[in-house]
């Protein structure tokens, strides 16, 4: 039998581009290995940001809840068992390596991308497996999303923002229109942003759906004693109260109007009835979600991983990403920030790099790896030639992620703050460079 590196190796060589976007071949494997989650709860999220850990709330509540619970999500950081998460915990190489193999012989003549071999894995573990709550994460868009084969009893759309414009559109309203094609008639639909988009909000419309809002069904604001929450939720109005979370205040709410739907839906299946009691006490204690919150993390989102200095990496890539991760560094105290910055060529990098370079801060730019990735000589032309303060901002260009990080460290004191950010890959990096040189 091959080794998962030997599979994927494989399979990211068998189809003749990278990014193929399109139900129909998924469909018809799909249908070949009788892919049905006939009993189980499906949630699908689409988003630019935020999908993963809204995800992961709603995963670990589900777990505290008692249901059985798989999570297909991409990236990956390090492990392609990263994308495939039962219960909370990674699948397991032999189980992903017994899933290419019967996908293999079940797709006959028909070429799939690697995502697409990915996203069919994931559904064959978790059909097998017969578990209570799917979670599926949009890879990319929504409407000709390979998850998208599925017809997901509760949509969940996070944020929407400028990204992967040559696939899905020029402009905001039409990037909308393709995450919105994730909803689907007489289902449950939540919308986690609050602006409107005519394109997206026709469709959602004509799908006849119960539909939460931002802005109108459930809010967040902070202030100086933390965040506060409300959602109305059948008639009744919740509230939640928290100090500080790993996970954006605006995801945190958008999960927590999901769950009520996942709630309201397990109560009404005869299987899960009383998972779906249990979550909506969770729900309605504040006290003990609130201890769901403060202990949800996901690994690169503002992720600290040294005190002295403090480091921290996050895999921002795009403006809107990048806005929320000034805000929360503007939260800590240091005497000096470096911001180590890798990115890859077809993301928005000048909106990006102008959005973190409201930063005061000394910048180390690194060529990435790889074909996707962006020379360090574009990221200096795309940074400001001053600081906010009108000081000349200091950048500096490195042939790679790791001669950037060992720049950081040796200038940086023990009060200092270094950010490594820009990218699934620039994290990944990072995590493999910092394990193999601890401070």
């Amino acid at each position: 039998m091959k080794s998962l590196a030997q599979w994927l190796a494989q399979i990211e060589a068998g189809h003749p581009t990278e990014i193929d976007m399109g139900l129909s071949r998924c469909e018809e494997v799909a249908r070949a290995l009788n892919i049905k989650f006939s009993e189980a709860i499906v949630i699908t999220v689409a988003g630019t940001n935020g999908k993963g850990t809204t995800c992961r709330l709603i995963e670990q509540a589900c777990i505290d809840a008692g249901f059985s619970v798989g999570v297909y999500s991409s990236p990956h950081l390090l492990n392609f068992n990263e994308r495939i998460r039962i219960n909370g915990t990674d699948a397991e190489d032999f189980e992903i390596c017994s899933a290419f193999e019967a996908i293999t012989l079940a797709k006959q003549n028909t070429s799939l991308t690697y995502f697409e071999y990915a996203t069919l894995a994931a559904m064959h573990l978790f059909n097998a497996k017969k578990l209570n709550i799917v979670i599926l994460e949009v890879g990319l868009g929504g409407r000709l999303d390979a998850t998208n084969i599925v017809d997901a009893d509760i949509n969940i759309l996070t944020t929407i923002a400028l990204d992967h414009q040559d696939y899905l559109g020029d402009t905001i309203g039409d990037i909308a229109r393709e995450k919105a094609g994730i909803v689907k008639a007489n289902k449950s639909t939540v919308i986690g942003f609050e602006q409107r988009y005519a394109k997206a909000e026709q469709w959602i419309s004509s799908q006849n759906n119960s539909v939460l809002r931002r802005g109108q069904d459930f809010s967040h604001n902070r202030s100086n004693e933390g965040h506060n929450a409300s959602i109305s939720y059948l008639g009744q109005q919740y509230q939640y109260h928290w100090q500080a979370s790993d996970i954006p205040a605006q995801n945190v709410i958008t999960a927590i109007a999901g769950l009520w739907f996942l709630a309201t839906e397990a109560q009404r299946h005869s299987g899960l009835s009383a998972h779906g009691h249990t979550l909506n006490r969770l729900l309605a204690n504040e006290s003990e979600f609130k201890r769901i919150i403060d202990t949800t993390s996901l690994s690169g989102r503002a992720q600290l991983v040294c005190q002295q200095p403090i480091i921290m990496l996050d895999v921002a890539h795009n403006e809107a990403s990048a806005d929320y991760l000034v805000e929360k560094i503007q939260g800590f105290n240091f005497t000096h920030c470096h911001v180590v910055v890798g990115m890859l060529k077809d993301k928005n990098i000048e909106d990006t790099l102008r959005s973190l370079s409201t930063i005061e801060a000394t910048w180390y730019c690194a060529t990435l790896a790889g074909k996707r990735g962006e020379v360090s000589e574009r990221l200096l032309c795309a940074l400001p030639e001053k600081n906010e303060s009108g000081t000349a901002l200091e950048a500096h260009a490195y042939h790679s992620v790791e001669t950037a990080i060992s720049s950081a460290i040796k200038r940086a004191s023990n009060t200092d703050m270094i950010v490594i950010v820009g990218s699934f890959v620039t994290v990944a990096t990072a995590m493999q460079y910092l394990k193999q040189h601890p401070l």
